[in-house]
């Protein structure tokens, strides 16, 4: 399909283009969906060479959105205030902290602060399946994990992967710490 005939007019229907992906594996397919969506982005939004991220507002996201659906994929886009990072780190730890240990063995888990906020944190997973398994059911059933801690115990869908931009100073109103997650999801 030639992507630039995508953008041109109007937005069509979902699924109104047949397109076939020739990739070998998701990360391929995710790569090549990222680059239709950035071509996209850049044409209709500024010069066609690029973009800052920062002027896409909801309406322009919005039209994106509609572009994309018209090949069947829906993209999305998650931001995480700095305290809401904040809050998801507290809380990540605070479940992990609570496994209790399986044959002596026992999880450790260390939040990273910079200033007043979480920013990180260090698990040490000792060699027992068994809490592995605990780990991978947490980080599992919450997408805010995967975001924010970019940890994905696996990768096989196309919503595994992810574009990530973490703000690192005030911008445009946007505080130092937020994370903006860009995924593609299936129609």
């Amino acid at each position: 399909m030639d992507v630039a005939r995508l953008f041109k007019g109007s937005a069509q229907p979902p699924y109104f283009y047949n397109v076939t992906f020739d990739v070998e594996d998701v990360s391929q397919l995710y790569d090549y969906i990222l680059e239709v969506y950035k071509y996209g982005a850049t044409h209709l939004f500024s010069d066609g060479v690029s973009i800052n991220i920062l002027t896409l507002s909801e309406r322009r996201q919005f039209i994106l959105k509609e572009y994309m659906m018209s090949i069947g994929i829906k993209p999305v886009i998650e931001k995480y205030l700095p305290h809401e990072v904040d809050d998801i780190y507290k809380e990540f730890i605070s479940i992990i902290s609570e496994i209790p240990p399986i044959n002596n063995n026992k999880l450790v888990i260390n939040g990273l602060i910079d200033g007043d906020h979480y920013i990180g944190v260090k698990l040490h997973i000792p060699q027992e399946p068994k809490l592995l398994e605990k780990v991978i059911e947490i980080i599992e059933k919450d997408q805010r994990y995967k975001d924010v801690l970019d940890l994905y115990p696996k990768k096989t869908e196309l919503s595994d992967f992810k574009l990530k931009v973490k703000i690192n100073s005030d911008i445009n109103g946007i505080k130092r710490g937020t994370i903006f997650v860009l995924r593609f999801y299936f129609l």
